[in-house]
C-alpha cells in the first residue's frame, strides 16, 4: 500500500513538473518560449554573414527575460572546443532601458551580422578556421538549440 502511494505522489510530483522540465526522458512537445537561429554553415573571418534569431512566447501570458535595449533583445554567442562562450554581436542598439519580452503568441525576429570576430579583454580578435557552436539567447533563461558553424581563413 506504501509504495503504491509514494508512486502515485511522485507520479502527481512528475505531472505538476512536466510543464516546467519534462519527467523522465520524455522531452517537452513544445518549448514555453522558443528560440531558434538560422544561417550559413561556413563563414569567412572578415567577411560579414547574417544570422536570423527568432523567439516565439508559446505561453498563455507575457514572458519577460531581463531590462536592457529595446532594439537589441535577443543575443548571439559562439562557443567551441577551446573557446568559452562569447558574445558576438556587435551591433548598434538604441541606448534605452526598455522591459524585454514577448506577449502571449508574439514573435520577435532580430538579425545580427557577424564576420568571425569576438572581443577579447576589449579588443577585436579573429577566430582561427575550425568549428564552433553558435547559439542564440533571449535573456539568460532561453537558449536556441546550436548551429554548428566553420570559419574559413580568407
Amino acid at each position: 500500500m506504501r509504495a503504491g502511494l509514494m508512486d502515485r505522489g511522485a507520479w502527481l510530483l512528475c505531472a505538476a513538473l512536466v510543464v516546467h522540465s519534462g519527467c523522465g526522458s520524455t522531452p517537452l512537445e513544445v518549448d514555453l518560449v522558443a528560440v531558434d537561429v538560422t544561417g550559413p554553415v561556413t563563414l569567412t573571418v572578415g567577411s560579414p554573414v547574417e544570422f536570423v534569431v527568432t523567439a516565439t512566447n508559446n505561453r498563455a501570458e507575457r514572458v519577460v527575460w531581463g531590462i536592457g535595449s529595446s532594439s537589441c533583445q535577443l543575443s548571439l554567442f559562439v562557443e567551441g572546443d577551446e573557446l568559452e562562450l562569447h558574445n558576438i554581436a556587435f551591433r548598434a542598439c538604441t541606448v534605452d532601458l526598455a522591459e524585454q519580452g514577448l506577449d502571449p503568441g508574439q514573435t520577435r525576429t532580430e538579425v545580427i551580422a557577424w564576420d568571425g570576430h569576438i572581443s577579447v579583454s576589449g579588443l577585436m580578435a579573429a577566430l582561427p578556421a575550425g568549428v564552433y557552436q553558435v547559439t542564440a539567447m533571449a535573456g539568460d533563461e532561453f537558449e536556441s538549440p546550436q548551429l554548428t558553424v566553420t570559419i574559413v581563413e580568407p
